[in-house]
């Protein structure tokens, strides 16, 4: 059966029932759209394809579960918030990294300090012992 013929519809419908025919023609439809998308909003290649491949994957792993009304918009609604998610955890990282800097520093700046104290430590102590 060739199932560039069907509507997407038909295509969901099989997709469900787990023909991987049905998700190979979603995916040849819809990969090209999905990756411009993707593209035009991250600005960078590899990223716009990861989030692409990664939308797909999703997709098949929950086949028997997704409500699907639309497939269209079933898959750029999913990218919006795939692109959203991604941008939200790059922001945490950026901020954990932030926050390591600065404890780093702050470790530094202690390990210093207990340094030039113990330093000091020993000199008054040498200077306090009695002259024999």
């Amino acid at each position: 059966m060739n199932l560039s013929i069907l509507t997407d519809d038909e295509l969901i419908v099989l997709f469900k029932h787990g023909s991987e025919r049905a998700f190979q023609e979603i995916y040849s439809r819809y990969w090209k759209g999905v990756f411009q998308v993707a593209f035009k909003k991250v600005h960078h290649k590899e990223l716009a394809e990861k989030l692409t491949q990664n939308l797909f994957v999703e997709l098949w792993r929950k086949r028997e579960s997704v409500n699907i009304i639309s497939i269209s918009n079933y898959l750029f609604g999913s990218l919006k918030y795939n692109i959203i998610n991604h941008y939200k955890a790059q922001l945490v990282r950026t901020k954990y990294e932030d926050h390591l800097k600065v404890c780093n520093n702050d470790f530094v700046a202690n390990t210093n300090y207990l340094l030039m104290l113990n330093e000091l430590s020993e000199a008054l102590n040498e200077g306090n012992r009695p002259i024999t």
